[in-house]
């Protein structure tokens, strides 16, 4: 049994990846054009893109914000992102580097996906052009270094041997000391055998809290400059931030949280009541669900306030989902439903009791789909610690 494709045509035809670089190119020349009659940012405004300005998360990790110290106050950036600066990142450089972060990004998103059938590229597409993604590339934010970074780490833990998987994991790291967020791509490790699976942890583990530990007095400063916004944004807090409005209560944190872990628990009883999926143990998509899906639950859970650009590493996802469908069985409707949600809450207008908070029940949903679909991702031997059954037999046979 083989569900039928999102838009339906033939399997076999040219890689859609070509009519995605095609539809880019488009809306980018669209975007060169308009600002021939109107400022920058008012275009970018009509595709619900809040752009500001040019590449603007570039000047804050420059060697004039380094070098400015009530400049700097302004800025919320882990000191490792001026390493940068030292490098000779410059204001006048702005332009150069948000091109090249971009053309980075792309390259490494065109890459992970893989090879795109023709019936997807609308789906791609949509998801491609949408006001998250292209919010992080208007204002070439740091994230879309990290997701190419991760592409990366995922590619080269696959090499053959193993012997590049140190290298893997240094990549997480880095990425970790940029933005908190990419310490939940962790979960690679999970694809290495019992005992690297215990090292790699531990090692990634010691290197974050170290790390953590090491710039203790600039988190001190930085803590009440971290945006906590409930506009453009996803979280845990944001919904009931949206219902209660003001100041944000004591007790928003930590009933957002237990809400989060009552979904997780969820998640967890149902996966074992029906089963693990049909997953390649380690395969390039099976890798990207699991990291897309923890980064997605760790910043939902834990970090609770994101910039919708933080969406970009769900885009990992995306393969695997896809795959789900193709396939068949008891994770299409899942699938389809996931990839549906991804669509309207990327592109739903993110303002405040807009859209009867629409944005926000497909954000809980793709939650608890990523709860899901991580548990029934793992490993066999950890699915088993865990109690979640192996795949029935018949769906073992309709993915072959």
């Amino acid at each position: 049994m083989v569900s039928t494709p999102i838009l339906g045509t033939s399997e076999s035809s040219p890689d859609g990846r070509i009519h995605l670089i095609g539809i880019l190119i488009l809306y980018f020349a669209a975007i060169f054009l308009s600002s021939l009659f109107m400022p920058y940012d008012v275009f970018w405004d009509k595709l619900q893109v809040p752009a500001f300005s040019t590449f603007s998360d570039i000047p804050p990790i420059t060697r004039e914000a380094l070098e400015n110290v009530h400049l700097r106050e302004n800025f919320f950036c882990a000191p490792a992102c001026y390493w940068f600066a030292h490098l000779g990142l410059r204001d006048s450089h702005t332009f150069v580097a948000g091109m090249v972060m971009n053309l980075i990004f792309f390259v490494a998103l065109l890459l992970q996906i893989g090879r795109v059938r023709r019936d997807y590229v609308a789906f791609y597409a949509a998801i491609f052009c949408s006001p998250p993604v292209m919010m992080g590339v208007a204002r070439a934010n740091i994230d879309l270094l990290i997701f190419a970074l991760l592409c990366l780490s995922i590619w080269l833990f696959l090499r053959s041997g193993g012997r590049w998987r140190p290298v893997s994991y240094a990549l997480i790291i880095y990425g970790a000391m940029l933005k908190f967020h990419p310490i939940f791509a962790s979960v690679l490790a999970l694809g290495e055998r019992a005992w690297r699976r215990i090292a790699g942890l531990a090692a990634l583990t010691a290197a974050f809290f170290g790390y953590v530990w090491y710039i203790r007095d600039d988190l001190r400063e930085m803590y009440p400059l971290a945006p906590r916004p409930i506009t453009l944004s996803f979280g845990a807090p944001v919904l009931l931030m949206r219902i209660v409005g003001g100041v944000i209560p004591p007790w928003c944190a930590p009933v957002s949280l237990g809400l989060s872990l009552a979904l997780v628990l969820a998640a967890w009883v149902t996966a074992m009541r029906r089963g693990a999926a049909t997953t390649d143990e380690n395969d390039s998509k099976t890798l990207g669900l699991r990291i897309g899906s923890a980064i997605y639950i760790g910043s939902f859970a834990l970090i609770q306030f994101n910039y919708i650009y933080r969406f970009v590493f769900l885009l990992l996802a995306i393969p695997q989902w896809l795959k789900w469908r193709e396939e068949g069985g008891r994770m299409a409707r899942l699938a389809t439903a996931v990839l549906a949600a991804m669509v309207i809450g990327f592109w739903l207008p993110r303002y405040v009791r807009n859209f009867w908070n629409l944005d926000q029940a497909a954000d809980w949903f793709l939650f608890f789909a990523s709860s899901y679909a991580l548990l029934v991702s793992l490993p066999a031997d950890i699915r088993r610690l865990l109690r979640i059954a192996e795949p029935p037999a018949p769906d073992a046979i309709e993915s072959n």
